[in-house]
C-alpha cells in the first residue's frame, strides 16, 4: 500500500547518506509537485505517499528538509490562477504547517508565522468556493493543533473571519457547513472551549440557514457541544428557538413528501430536464444532500435524551408542560426520535400517558385538546419500525405478541386495562366519540398493542 511505501520513503531518507540523500530529496520535491500539481485524485494520493513524513515533520531535521523542499513549490502556488492548484496547496500546507527553519531566531520565526497565518487568511476570502471550504478545514485543524503557539492577535482575526464572513457566505452553504464542522473539530482541544463560548453565540443565525445542509452540520455542531463541559447549548441557541425549528422542520418533511408523490406523477421529458440539471450541478461540484427529515432527528437526538433521562413522573410532568406550551413541538419530537431512545422507555412513556388521557377524558369539564395531543403522542411514541421490538416465536416459527422486558411487560399491564377505555370504544356521545378515534390512533400507532390488549 502507499503507507507502506510512505514508510519505507521516510525510512530510506533517515538512513541514507550523500549522495544518495540528495536523490531521495529529490524524490521527496517530486511528490510535493504533484501533491500540488495534479488532480484532485492524482494530488491525494502524492499526499498519501508523503504521509509519515507529514506525521513526523515536527522533528527538526525532516522539517528543516521540508522548509526546503516545499518552500519553493508552495509558495508560488498559492499565487496561481488554477483554483484546483491552490485548493490543493492549501491541503498539503495542512499537514506541513508551520515550515519554519529551526536556525531561525525569534524574530525571525515569529515574522515567518505571522506570514504563514497571513496565507490562511488569504485562503478564507479566496474568489473560489472549493478553496474557502477547504481553507475553513484547514484552519480549524491547524488551531486546533497549535492552539498553544497561536499569536492572541492572529487568532482573533481568524475567528473574527471564520464567523463574520465564512459563516456568513451568502453564495455557498458549503462554506457555511464547513465552518460549523471545523467548529467541531476545535471542541476536540478541550483548552479551545473558552473562546468557542463567546464564539459559538455569533453563529446562532446558522440554525435557521435557508440550506438544510448548514442547518443539519449546525445542530451536529449543538450535539458535539451537549457534551462538553466548557460550552453551553443554552448559551448558544434557547429551547424555545430549537423548538420552533423542530416544528418547521416537521412541517418541511411533510411538504417534501408530498413534493415526492407529485413527481412520481411528472412527465418523463420533466424528469428528463431535471436529471440534466442535476448533472450540470454535481459538475459543479459536490455537494452532501441533506432534508428536513435528517434536520428534524438531529434536533430530536439533542433534545429527547434531556426529557427520558429523568423518572417516568417528571417525564410525564414535562410532556405535560410541551402539550401546554410546545404541542406542534412535543409530536415532532415524538415522530422523529424512533432512532434516538430505546424503545422499552418509549413504552413506558406512552403507557403513563395513556393512562394520564384516559383519567383526563373520563373528568368532567377536562381538557378534551390536551387529552386529544397526549393519544396521539401515545400514537407515535408506540410506532415502532420492522425488528425493533422483539417477538416471541411458536413452535412453529410463527411470530407471537411482542417479547418485552419483564418491568417493561408490568408497567403496560399496570397503566393500560381494558376497563379505562372500554366505556370511550362503547359510548356513542360526540366527546366520547373523538376520544375515540384518537384513542384507536393510539392503538394503530404501535407495533405492540397485541401485547397491551392481550
Amino acid at each position: 500500500s502507499l503507507k507502506t511505501y510512505s514508510a519505507g520513503l521516510l525510512k530510506a531518507w533517515k538512513t541514507a547518506e550523500e549522495p544518495m540523500k540528495g536523490l531521495l530529496q529529490d524524490c521527496l520535491q517530486d511528490w510535493a509537485a504533484l501533491a500540488v500539481r495534479s488532480s484532485r485524485k492524482g494530488a491525494e494520493r502524492a499526499r498519501s505517499m508523503l504521509e509519515e513524513i507529514h506525521r513526523n515533520h515536527l522533528d527538526e531535521d525532516v522539517n528543516d528538509a521540508l522548509c526546503k523542499l516545499y518552500g519553493p513549490i508552495l509558495w508560488r502556488s498559492f499565487k496561481v490562477a488554477n483554483w484546483q492548484v491552490r485548493e490543493n496547496a492549501a491541503r498539503l500546507f495542512q499537514y506541513s504547517f508551520p515550515l519554519i527553519p529551526s536556525d531561525f531566531g525569534i524574530a525571525e520565526k515569529e515574522q515567518e508565522l505571522a506570514k504563514q497565518l497571513k496565507i490562511l487568511k488569504d485562503l478564507l476570502e479566496d474568489p473560489a468556493e472549493p478553496i474557502r471550504r477547504v481553507a475553513v478545514s484547514v484552519t480549524c485543524i491547524i488551531l486546533k493543533t497549535y492552539w498553544d503557539m497561536m499569536p492572541p492577535g492572529e487568532m482573533a482575526e481568524l475567528f473574527t473571519i471564520l464567523y463574520s464572513r465564512c459563516a456568513a457566505d451568502k453564495k455557498s452553504p458549503g462554506v457555511r457547513a464547513a465552518v460549523c464542522e471545523g467548529f467541531c473539530w476545535l471542541l476536540e482541544n478541550a483548552v479551545t472551549h473558552p473562546t468557542l463560548s463567546a464564539v459559538l453565540p455569533k453563529c446562532s443565525a446558522l440554525l435557521n440557514d435557508r440550506s438544510p445542509l448548514v442547518r443539519a452540520a449546525f445542530v451536529n455542531l449543538l450535539d458535539v457541544v451537549s457534551h462538553c463541559r466548557g460550552v453551553s447549548v443554552a448559551g448558544i441557541v434557547s429551547t424555545d428557538d430549537l423548538f420552533a425549528r423542530l416544528c418547521v422542520e416537521h412541517a418541511e418533511y411533510y411538504l417534501e413528501g408530498l413534493q415526492e408523490s407529485a413527481t412520481k406523477r411528472t412527465p418523463k421529458r420533466k424528469l428528463a430536464k431535471a436529471k440534466a440539471n442535476a448533472k450540470q450541478g454535481a459538475a459543479d461540484g459536490p455537494a452532501p444532500k441533506a432534508t428536513s427529515d435528517l434536520v428534524a432527528k438531529l434536533i430530536a437526538k439533542l433534545m429527547a435524551p434531556s426529557l427520558f433521562s429523568t423518572d417516568i413522573v417528571q417525564q410525564v410532568s414535562r410532556c405535560l408542560y410541551f402539550m401546554k406550551e410546545h404541542p406542534l413541538a412535543l409530536l415532532a419530537l415524538f415522530t422523529h426520535m424512533e432512532d434516538t431512545i430505546p424503545v422499552s422507555d418509549r413504552i413506558k412513556l406512552g403507557a403513563a400517558l395513556f393512562r394520564y388521557g384516559l383519567r383526563e377524558a373520563s373528568n368532567e369539564g377536562g381538557n378534551m385538546r390536551r387529552v386529544q395531543i397526549m393519544l396521539q403522542s401515545v400514537g407515535l411514541l408506540l410506532n415502532f419500525g420492522p425488528g425493533e421490538v422483539p417477538q416471541k416465536r411458536k413452535r412453529g416459527g410463527k411470530s407471537s405478541s411482542a417479547n418485552l422486558p419483564e418491568d417493561v411487560d408490568k408497567f403496560v399491564y399496570e397503566h393500560i386495562r381494558e376497563d379505562d377505555f372500554i366505556v370511550f370504544l362503547q359510548s356513542n356521545d360526540e366527546e366520547d366519540i373523538s376520544v375515540r378515534e384518537d384513542l384507536l390512533f393510539g392503538f394503530e400507532g404501535g407495533n405492540c398493542e397485541q401485547e397491551i390488549l392481550s
